[in-house]
């Protein structure tokens, strides 16, 4: 009889683990098991049921924002978490244990994917990180993610433009009887980690939870849409764009307030021209193909291009005006509109025809310069405010 006693307690020393086990004891004990089932196989135990995963996203950083490609490269703090029915283990039999780790590669993990990725390997997640599986078989998996999503950048109110992408995760394989995705609205998900950069600054960061409906399959799939709104910082552009446009658009001005004598007038005209194209360019190299919008900074600068290039056409013509040789009779109405706009009656020369050409001209010219810039700011104040309005 204490012969078979003995066996008994031999054989529950060998069938469960001992006291004090290490958790590597603990994790092969529960692979054990875990191997004899695929783990392309939903850990559930009853097959109607339902995996609830939820997700959660926190934008770290914003990598970069590629205008012209119109690609979003942003650095997140993820999270997931599931039950694993197969990881399930009582501490007490285990010194008291009740969390362990193991790598991703070695258990059921959903493939939850970004719809928008743009990435060339389609891979969004770091695999070495490890999970974190509770004695109830809790699943939590922490992992630093770079995302390149598509992202519609809309540039109309450069560089006072509010631009909004969105992350949209999917189970890619399971449909929602399979797989219920949802997303986490705790302090954890409100939580701000972001790391302020001098271009984009992070404003929003909404979520919900849709099911969509494929032609494919039966049953819908769950989604879990982030939208991230950034408002672009515009202080550098306001010093380095904005003001010197409208500072060259004032010395597009002063070519037709240089007297005819001086001989510069050409030369000054040409400079301010090629500045103003050497704008339009900068701008729309850093923007987006203009296929549906149209800045408004690169219609003002459009604008001014046309003026400058009208200004020199001015220049050209009352040159050739001022170096008309003196005995040339000169129209009647030319003598009436050149007295009416020097507002004085005096011998005209057609020097002083000159003249009042290009006081007239600057006067035409700068009512259309007043007329553009208003318009331009205008624009941009409403659309600002607009933009503010939807982001509150």
């Amino acid at each position: 009889m204490m012969n078979i006693f003995a066996v008994l307690i031999a054989l529950r020393l060998i069938v469960s683990p001992a006291s004090g086990s290490s958790e590597r004891d603990v994790l092969e004990h529960l692979l054990s098991n875990y191997g004899t089932h695929s783990k392309a196989v939903r850990p559930v135990r009853n097959a109607s049921d339902t995996i609830r995963v939820e997700l959660r996203i926190l934008i770290a950083q914003i990598i970069d924002i590629d205008e012209p490609k119109q690609q979003l490269i942003v650095n997140t703090w993820q999270k997931m978490s599931w039950k694993d029915e197969y990881m399930v283990w009582n501490p007490d039999d285990y010194g008291g244990l009740d969390v362990i780790h193991a790598l991703p590669s070695q258990i059921w993990k959903p493939n939850i994917v970004l719809v928008e990725n743009v990435d060339f390997f389609f891979s969004n997640y770091n695999k070495d990180v490890v999970l974190i599986i509770a004695a109830d078989g809790s699943v939590i998996w922490y992992t630093l993610t770079m995302l390149r999503v598509s992202c519609k950048i809309h540039t109309r109110l450069f560089p006072f433009d509010v631009q909004q992408c969105t992350l949209t995760f999917m189970s890619w394989a399971y449909d929602m009887p399979s797989l219920d995705l949802t997303f986490v609205d705790d302090d954890d998900a409100n939580q701000r980690i972001f790391n302020e950069n001098g271009v984009w600054r992070f404003v929003d960061l909404d979520f919900k939870r849709v099911e969509k409906k494929y032609i494919c399959c039966k049953h819908p799939y769950t989604q879990v849409i982030y939208t991230l709104t950034l408002k672009r910082q515009s202080e550098f552009y306001i010093y380095s764009m904005l003001i010197p446009s409208v500072l060259l658009t004032v010395i597009t001005l002063m070519v037709l307030a240089i007297p005819p004598e001086s001989g510069e007038k050409v030369a000054l005209g040409i400079t301010n021209l090629l500045a103003f194209i050497l704008f339009q360019q900068l701008i729309s190299d850093n923007m987006p193909p203009q296929g549906d919008e149209i800045p408004v900074i690169t219609t003002y600068l459009f604008s001014m291009v046309i003026l400058g290039v009208a200004s020199i056409i001015e220049t050209v013509f009352v040159l050739r005006l001022f170096h008309k040789p003196e005995d040339e009779p000169i129209p009647k109405a030319v003598v009436r509109f050149s007295s009416f706009i020097r507002l004085r009656k005096t011998t005209m020369t057609w020097k002083l025809v000159a003249k009042a050409v290009d006081k007239f001209m600057f006067i035409v010219f700068l009512m259309t310069a007043s007329v553009m810039v208003l318009i331009s700011y205008l624009l941009l104040l409403t659309g600002h405010v607009e933009g503010q309005e939807h982001i509150h």
